[in-house]
């Protein structure tokens, strides 16, 4: 069941209550993620209503009957549903070092109320300035014709200092290994 799921997201999972005396005996709700220091998926506990739960192998489609847990369920689930949007590290990474981004973020950070409060905060101003750029690089990376020889895209690769050299492709110069491989001129696909 779990090899289906993506290991980069959160998923909310019914869990067992804590057997103690007193707890009412109800499936509840719970954060449900890959740790990578585990190795394993686990359960949060508390469960999303705030009791405490078992970690327990209830499967994804069993009952919830925690009357808080269902109250809450819709709220985290938008929650879930938007960090599914934050786009990958190396997405992030690349967007911060593109030489547009200290020009989208200020342009995000000269925006402001009547009362001259900034409509974006400074932290807040960089992550979304982040997004942005990661997005407009994934869609120029989109729209851009692959090569031929490796499959990276069209920007990926230099042009040779003379008629006679080849280009390099940055990618496959960063691949492990990659260093001989990555002397090759842009050719499209089909060429």
């Amino acid at each position: 069941m779990t090899a289906d799921l993506d290991r980069s997201r959160r998923y909310l999972k019914p869990v067992p209550r804590l057997a103690l005396l007193g707890e009412p005996n109800e499936t509840h709700l719970a954060l449900y993620g890959w740790e990578d220091r585990l190795g394993e998926w686990v359960t949060s506990s508390p469960a999303i209503c705030g009791r405490s739960a078992e970690q327990g192998d209830l499967p994804m489609d069993a009952e919830v009957t925690c009357p808080a847990c269902i109250r809450r369920r819709p709220q985290y689930e938008s929650v879930l549903a938007r960090e599914n949007d934050v786009p990958p590290v190396a997405a992030r990474v690349a967007a911060r070092r593109d030489p547009r981004y200290p020009a989208v973020r200020d342009t995000i950070r000269c925006y402001g109320w009547n009362d001259g409060s900034p409509m974006v905060p400074d932290g807040d101003a960089d992550l979304l300035a982040t997004r942005v750029m990661a997005a407009v690089r994934a869609r120029e990376t989109a729209q851009q014709p692959s090569c031929g020889e490796c499959g990276h895209p069209q920007d990926q690769h230099t042009e040779a200092d003379d008629p006679t050299s080849v280009g390099q492709c940055r990618q496959c110069a960063a691949e492990p290994d990659g260093e001989d491989d990555s002397w090759h001129d842009y050719e499209p696909k089909g060429a």
